[in-house]
């Protein structure tokens, strides 16, 4: 199971930071870190956790945006929702995906879109809170927080080395 998991982050990391460019890793993260966020709570919190996914605010409204030319500033109205109908105004409606460090017209268009893709062909099963999938949304969550702290050169700390080898 431990490859299994190790495999899966991997595959996750890969994706993300092949679609990161000359974006700095901390910076880049935020964006990534949100998106799983919002498709974890869409897909299995609605009413559970005190988490309520709202009429365009759910994972699938950021996924009706692919490929569109307002891509970015849609899906800051999606988190922005998601956000207000949670409390949460000031935390995941803080990164801008229509800010131009992403990149600019059809290339940015096309860099949002693999980027929601990427969660968007994740398992279902990956987010499911009935099961010990649970634990490995956290440790995904962890397990990506920490390969992007590697990757600045900047940081002198990050989360404990033992995310390296996630545990079963």
């Amino acid at each position: 199971m431990v490859d299994t998991k190790k495999k899966a982050y991997e595959k996750l990391y890969d994706a993300c930071n092949g679609l990161r460019d000359n974006l700095e890793p901390l910076r880049f993260r935020n964006y990534v870190l949100t998106l799983l966020f919002a498709k974890y709570v869409s897909e299995c919190c609605d009413g559970n956790w005190n988490i309520n996914i709202p009429i365009g605010g759910s994972f699938d409204d950021i996924i009706a945006m692919k490929y569109r030319e307002n891509i970015g500033e849609g899906i800051n109205v999606v988190l922005r929702r998601l956000a207000e109908a949670n409390g949460l105004n000031g935390t995941i409606d803080v990164v801008d995906f229509s800010s131009e460090e992403i990149g600019k017209g059809q290339y940015a268009i096309d860099k949002l879109s693999r980027l929601v893709e990427i969660f968007q062909d994740l398992p279902t099963d990956f987010f499911d809170h009935q099961s010990s999938n649970r634990k490995f949304f956290c440790e995904a969550y962890e397990y990506l927080s920490y390969k992007f702290a590697l990757k600045n050169k900047k940081v002198e700390f990050g989360t404990p080395k033992e995310f390296d080898t996630p545990k079963e």
